[in-house]
């Protein structure tokens, strides 16, 4: 029985394409890693930078605003004030109570009429509970 045997000529074509795969594969794969942990941290800076300025307006609008005896006014204006920010920076804003039940959401749908009636994770408020008292 013979064998195909294939020339040196033909050996270093395959060779050279081999490596030529093989560098294309893991420079493929390093660029979408590479990509995907680029894209990944530039969204979590904006999401914190929409979180400070969200922050910041939200804090500004307190400070200007006086507290009356009508405290549904200052509800009201509070209210749409968070409206407002959603709009601009096209996000849900939901304003929860210190037991961590919603008080006030951007969101307009009443198609979901159970939305008012969630709280957040007891873990969750714990944590926050506990990074207040930490900062003071």
């Amino acid at each position: 029985m013979s064998f195909y045997r294939p020339s040196l000529r033909t050996r270093i074509y395959i060779s050279m394409l081999a490596i030529i795969l093989l560098s294309l594969l893991i420079i493929g794969a390093t660029t979408i890693i590479f990509f995907d942990n680029q894209n990944e941290e530039y969204h979590q800076d904006r999401l914190k930078r929409k979180e400070h300025t969200v922050a910041t307006s939200l804090q500004y609008f307190l400070k200007e605003v006086e507290i009356a005896k009508n405290m549904d006014f200052v509800r009201k204006d509070f209210e749409y004030k968070v409206k407002e920010l959603a709009d601009v920076n096209n996000i849900e804003i939901n304003i929860f109570n210190t037991k961590g039940q919603v008080l006030m959401s951007s969101r307009d749908d009443k198609s979901d009429p159970e939305f008012y009636t969630r709280t957040i994770a007891p873990e969750l408020l714990e944590k926050l509970q506990s990074r207040q008292n930490n900062v003071k």
